[in-house]
């Protein structure tokens, strides 16, 4: 509860900072992500986006709690979210690994948890090879 809460907490800063003013009041659409990435996870995020939508909400907050899935409809889902017009935020609250991380970076702000983790494993060839690496900045 207290990562929901610290998360909460963070989205308001931003969302003071981003409105500009500290008597605003912004408008907050929050869905989750906490099981594998598939076809009926793209079906919530599509409906979630279109009722943000609806409601006109000022900012989507994402809390995501994922070990991955499939990649095609973690990448219907990066779509709707690079598309949407409304500001996309995401809280990683323990992990966003691989079709997670796809989604996660596809958000305008990505907030972690302390101990979260946002994996993706490295590109290979067909030998083996790796052929790129993240690194830390």
């Amino acid at each position: 509860m207290k990562k929901i809460i610290l998360g909460f907490i963070l989205l308001s800063v931003f969302a003071s900072l981003i409105k500009g003013q500290d008597n605003d009041t912004a408008l907050v659409f929050k869905f989750s992500i906490d099981k594998q990435i598939a076809a009926p996870i793209w079906r919530t995020t599509k409906l979630s986006l279109q009722e943000a939508t609806k409601i006109n909400a000022d900012y989507v907050l994402i809390h995501m709690n994922t070990y991955g899935g499939m990649v095609d409809a973690a990448d219907s889902i990066r779509t709707k979210i690079l598309d949407c017009k409304i500001p996309v935020y995401v809280y990683i609250d323990n992990n966003a690994a691989s079709a997670g991380a796809l989604i996660a970076i596809a958000c305008l702000i990505c907030l972690l948890f302390a101990i979260a983790c946002l994996s993706i494993s490295p590109t290979l060839k067909h030998e083996g090879h790796v052929l790129g690496k993240l690194r830390r900045l």
